[in-house]
């Protein structure tokens, strides 16, 4: 699936909508603080674990796992997970967010974050 990038003041928001299995990588091109995640399903989950992990540029052993969720624990359809404060990352970083998507419903992501002047 295509990532949207959009700028509103000094946040950016990239957005991502597919069927199935999430596989999204978000690259904010700058050294940057991660504000917040939203996921929505189309209908309760019932399987899977949805992960946000920062990938590391320098070495898989930086890799660092942000939020992990098993969202066939009490239904998810929706997610809305805060960042902030501490969560600031170099420009060579990545954001990924995984899921199975065995149950094969519709999802929409939105990640928010903001560049931060070096």
């Amino acid at each position: 699936m295509a990532i949207t990038y959009t700028v509103t003041g000094k946040n950016t928001t990239a957005r991502e909508t597919g069927t199935g299995a999430i596989d999204m990588e978000v690259k904010p091109g700058g050294a940057f603080k991660l504000l917040g995640a939203q996921i929505h399903f189309d209908s309760a989950q019932t399987q899977d674990t949805l992960t946000i992990t920062i990938d590391s540029a320098v070495s898989t052993g930086y890799d660092n796992l942000l939020y992990t969720r098993a969202t066939g624990t009490g239904s998810v359809t929706d997610l809305n997970i805060p960042f902030g404060e501490g969560y600031e990352f170099d420009a060579a970083e990545v954001i990924d967010i995984a899921y199975g998507g065995t149950d094969n419903d519709t999802y929409g992501v939105i990640i928010t974050y903001e560049l931060l002047r070096t």
